[in-house]
């Protein structure tokens, strides 16, 4: 991919849109869809105790809605 990008460098408009591994701040394993700025929209987790979450988030990276709910 590396040789592949260098020679085709101006066609290619790359944004992450998704992350999958541990989180360094808490310790989960986490799955993260990101918009087509790179912001965070939907963030799954499953945390250090084992305790599974859901988090939809709008542009500015707050929660909007959440499983489990609070």
């Amino acid at each position: 991919m590396k040789e592949f990008g260098s020679e085709h460098a101006a066609e290619l408009k790359y944004t992450p849109r998704l992350f999958a591994g541990r989180l360094a701040e808490n310790n989960a394993a986490a799955v993260v869809l990101m918009d087509t700025e790179s912001r965070p929209r939907i963030r799954m987790e499953v945390d250090a105790s084992n305790a599974p979450s859901l988090q939809f988030l709008d542009e500015h990276g707050k929660v909007t809605y959440s499983l489990p709910g609070d």
